[in-house]
């Protein structure tokens, strides 16, 4: 009977749609599982309390199955492994890999809370206790979560004044280059217009000179003449 029962918890929610975890929920997710791995005899029909377990106290438990979740357990232990002795001259970075190390090095035991879960065979999720420690844990991972949306939102909301000041000070910026470069052909027009001057000046000059230059000479004949 707790065996059909076990299959059954399997079969009946292989149908969940398919539920990618946040960086933050893996690392949650893989916390829990160390720190509970007590639970997890390394019978398939046997874990499935575990894996119910976890998913309710992380929410998941209308996201994912326990077989997915089991899954993906399983798919980050081979990833570690593969990755633990690369083939030669093969370097492959990947986020959980310290996570996992820790994890399967005992490291992250305490690092979750210690589920518990009923020995009844109609209870496949946490005892009383543990739904009682598991909601309090929640409720301070979802203020978590909360705190560090509206950080991330603060954070945000001061990115847009930064780029909205910048665009501001980019357009006095752009302003006074547009003024600037008004004076500078202001300017020029000024130096043009007294070179014009300094020329006519000049040409004035020049011309003095020459009806300077001619009256003399008629006065100079004039008196060789007399």
């Amino acid at each position: 009977m707790e065996e059909q029962d076990q299959a059954s918890i399997y079969t009946s929610e292989d149908d969940v749609s398919s539920y990618k975890m946040s960086a933050r929920e893996t690392d949650y997710f893989v916390k829990l599982r160390a720190t509970n791995g007590v639970l997890f005899s390394g019978k398939r029909e046997t874990s499935g309390k575990p894996w119910r377990a976890i998913l309710k106290h992380m929410g998941l438990q209308d996201k994912m199955s326990l077989h997915q979740a089991e899954e993906k357990w399983e798919a980050m232990k081979k990833r570690h492994k593969d990755l633990k002795c690369p083939p030669d001259g093969v370097s492959v970075w990947w986020p959980y890999f310290s996570l996992m190390d820790d994890a399967l090095a005992g490291r992250l035991e305490g690092s979750a809370p210690t589920l518990h879960i009923s020995t009844s065979q109609h209870d496949c999720a946490s005892s009383s206790v543990g739904d009682e420690e598991g909601n309090v844990a929640a409720a301070a991972q979802n203020r978590w979560l909360e705190r560090d949306r509206a950080l991330l939102a603060r954070e945000a909301a001061m990115m847009e004044r930064e780029k909205a000041m910048m665009e501001r000070e980019n357009m006095m910026m752009e302003r006074e280059k547009a003024m600037m470069e008004r004076e500078k052909m202001m300017m020029e027009r000024e130096k043009t217009v007294i070179e014009r001057e300094k020329t006519v000046m000049e040409r004035e000059t020049i011309m003095k000179r020459d009806v300077f230059s001619l009256g003399r000479a008629r006065l100079s004949r004039g008196g060789d003449f007399l």
